[in-house]
């Protein structure tokens, strides 16, 4: 077996994943080969520095903080009702409006007579239940963008926390392994 292979499979030697004839075989290398033996050894302190370096602690608020913060963001965009409560007035007063529209063309004592006054009532009716649903959405989009930015802003944050404490373990290990290795090093 060759070195480069060896090395290879150290840590899976170490963690007793190799099957019996990998293990033979990198076993009687290891009988015979310095270098590999050093690096067995080092892997073996890597990993137990690596086992003995306490784990980022996840804030213990951090699931219920955020869940409270979207069903807070969630009671306040509630969509249904609010276009129930804007909608109620304008989607009935358009219909009656088309109604009287309607029954004004059928009615047969006019002879499908209008008058231009009834016309510019009823297309003013229409602007308005128009005008009421346009607002009713843009306040929808508005509410809905608002619940948005405040959602993703909370998982930013936490993001961001959650990789500084990751950061700040990954220089740990990193530090603890640069002093095992001049440990090893001053051994040999």
């Amino acid at each position: 077996m060759r070195c480069s292979a060896a090395i290879e499979l150290l840590e899976r030697y170490l963690e007793n994943e190799l099957d019996e004839v990998q293990t033979s075989k990198l076993e009687s290398h290891l009988e015979n080969c310095l270098g590999c033996q050093r690096e067995l050894e080092l892997t073996h302190s890597i990993q137990i520095i690596i086992k003995c370096i306490e784990k980022p602690k996840t804030p213990e608020d951090i699931i219920p903080e955020t869940l409270e913060r979207l069903h807070k963001s969630k009671e306040k965009l509630n969509i249904r009702e609010f276009l129930i409560e804007k909608w109620k007035y304008a989607v009935p007063a358009f219909m009656i409006l088309l109604l009287v529209i309607g029954f004004a063309y059928l009615m047969p004592d006019r002879k499908q007579e209008i008058t231009k006054q009834e016309v510019v009532k009823a297309a003013e009716d229409l602007k308005l239940a128009l005008g009421i649903v346009k607002v009713a959405t843009e306040e929808v989009e508005t509410t809905t963008l608002k619940a948005s930015a405040q959602a993703f802003s909370i998982t930013k944050d936490k993001s961001r926390g959650t990789m500084e404490n990751m950061a700040k373990v990954q220089d740990e290990v990193i530090d603890s392994l640069k002093r095992n290795l001049a440990l090893v090093s001053k051994k040999d």
